[in-house]
Order: C-alpha cells, then structure tokens, then sequence
C-alpha cells in the first residue's frame, strides 16, 4: 500500500513538474521580444499578468509540498526518518 501511495504521489509531482515548465516555456517563447526590450519584465509579469503569475506560483508550491510528501514517504517506509 505504501509503494502505491509513493508511486501516485511522485507521478503527480512529475506531471506538475512538467506543467511548471510548460507554462514557463510557452510564456518564454510568447514574451521572449518583450523580455529583450524591457529590462524590468518580472516586474510587468507580476502587474500585468496575474493570472499566469499566480498559476505559476501555485503549481511551484504544489510541487514543493508533493516532493517533500514522496522524500518523507520514502523516508519513513525505509526507516530513515
């Protein structure tokens, strides 16, 4: 049972690890003029696109609390922690 719960938990991590980089990548390539002109994008990212910012911000703290849940899973299952 615990090596099905490790399993599901760190295959949601890696598809929200992939989500996480999607996104980046897709804003990148659509911003990327943008960036080059403007020396101050992060901060037009975070006024002007909230939406996104947001997006990115919940899915890179999703995916710090599943990676720490797997290593703490991982742990107590081989008696580490």
């Amino acid at each position: 049972m615990d090596v099905v719960l490790i399993n599901i938990i760190g295959f949601c991590f890696l598809v929200g690890a992939g989500g996480f980089i999607g996104i980046v990548g897709h804003l990148v390539i659509k911003d990327f003029p943008l960036m080059q002109r403007d020396p101050n994008y992060m901060s037009f990212f975070f006024s002007q696109r909230k939406t996104h910012a947001r997006l990115l911000i919940t899915l890179g703290l999703l995916d710090v609390v599943l990676f720490i849940t797997v290593f703490a899973l991982i742990g107590i299952r081989g008696r580490h922690l």
